[in-house]
């Protein structure tokens, strides 16, 4: 709020004695400071040192009339009020004047002392009060942009942590899979869960900018069948004919991630897994675009793998099966998308390397495994001179070794 209590009053008339006249009326208002201009010009000039509460023009100047003038202070200072003081009653001119907000009052020659100081008090009055209105809402509108401003830096944080938290979780995840695969001694190293992320990983990349996204369709991936493991079955014996995951293991599922790890968006994407693009699916039989991105990835992630590693099925026969389907079960964007990572990794003709040969730059085409079958480096993971100095660190260790002839697939060296 400004500590200026001064007004500011602007006379402006070509006549010097009217000018005096005024100027000696108003010295009797308190806290005014009174300007005088003998033509608009010179009027100008008071505008561009002073802040003017308030401008009272005579109508009948030489050079530019007064509501010409007038017209000039609406246009490029809004906030000064503004009297028209004339010798001729111009009526219809002055309700034009009036109506358009281009004067505040019109006054008449000769003028009634009395009369005119009450008008001129109320005016100054009326403006300090709007100008106190703007200046109190320009304080409460930075104040507002600067929470705005610490809001969107803690909201910056909060989505910051919460990446970190999501990709701790997701290695985390991939560790205790590769664990669970090592115990269970799974044909590559790798379960049923790792294969469906991994597909699911690569769908999504093509499929959306996100990485909170992208990390859900991984995730969802590894944390669908938790239901399974909740209700004592095995997800792979609970699939149904067609694929399909039973609706009790989905909502298991759903609370378990949803209450437990408190990850909402994760949870309703775990319950719409078996949609289908059609709307035909459950629970909700959404449709399309409605279906969360992250339940149609896996949908057709799960469907890829469940096919070949549970039904027994060639890859040839579930992409025909998959294809014949883009548009009734499956999102055809992402149909197309999978045959195009399936097509590129026929085409890849990845080279066998033992770990002393790697050099920073190369990426993996399959896990970097210890020789207890638990992976330490993810398929497509670039590799860092860091990294392959820790793989080194591992060779002919005591504990979880990594002999020195262990060999490793390189799909591709990354660009520079």
């Amino acid at each position: 709020m400004s500590a200026d209590t001064t007004y500011h009053l602007l006379l402006v008339d070509d006549e010097p004695n009217i000018l005096k006249a005024l100027r000696r009326l108003f010295q009797e208002l308190e806290n005014t400071a009174v300007h005088i201009a003998e033509s608009a010009k010179e009027a100008t000039a008071v505008f561009r040192e002073h802040q003017i509460d308030l401008v009272i023009s005579d109508e009948k100047m030489p050079e530019v009339e007064g509501h010409r003038f007038i017209q000039w202070v609406k246009k490029h200072y809004p906030d000064t009020l503004r009297i028209i003081l004339t010798g001729f009653a111009d009526m219809e001119a002055m309700r034009h004047a009036v109506n358009r907000g281009d004067v505040y009052r019109y006054l008449f020659k000769p003028w009634d002392d009395n009369e005119l100081l009450v008008i001129v008090q109320n005016a100054l009055e009326h403006s300090r009060s709007n100008r106190q209105r703007d200046e109190l809402m320009a304080h409460l509108t930075e104040l507002v942009e600067q929470r705005t401003a610490e809001l969107n830096r803690a909201m910056a944080y909060i989505r910051r942590r919460q990446q970190e938290t999501e990709r701790s979780l997701g290695n985390t995840l991939a560790f205790l899979d590769s664990v669970i695969a090592m115990i269970n001694r799974e044909t590559g190293g790798r379960t049923m869960a790792r294969r469906i992320a991994d597909i699911a990983g690569a769908l999504a990349r093509g499929a959306t900018d996100d990485a909170s996204g992208r990390r859900y369709c991984e995730m969802a991936a590894y944390f669908f069948p938790i239901g399974a493991l909740s209700l004592g079955r095995s997800l792979e014996e609970s699939l149904q004919t067609d694929g399909t995951i039973p609706a009790d293991i989905l909502r298991e599922s759903q609370h378990l991630v949803g209450s437990t790890l408190n990850l909402p968006d994760l949870a309703a994407a775990i319950g719409h897994v078996d949609e289908r693009w059609d709307g035909g699916g459950a629970p909700d039989g959404l449709s399309g675009g409605d279906i969360p991105l992250v339940s149609r990835v896996v949908r057709i992630a799960l469907d890829f793998v469940v096919h070949q590693d549970v039904h027994g099925k060639p890859e040839g026969s579930v992409r025909s099966m998959i294809l014949s389907h883009a548009g009734t079960i499956y999102d055809p964007a992402l149909v197309k998308r999978l045959m195009e990572i399936l097509d590129a990794r026929e085409s890849r003709q990845p080279r066998s390397l033992t770990v002393t040969e790697l050099v920073a730059g190369m990426v993996l085409a399959d896990d970097l495994r210890l020789d207890n079958g638990m992976t330490y480096i993810t398929a497509g993971t670039s590799l860092t001179r860091e990294m392959i100095d820790s793989v080194m660190a591992r060779v002919e260790t005591p504990r979880f070794p990594l002999s020195e002839g262990s060999t490793v697939l390189i799909q591709r060296e990354s660009s520079p």
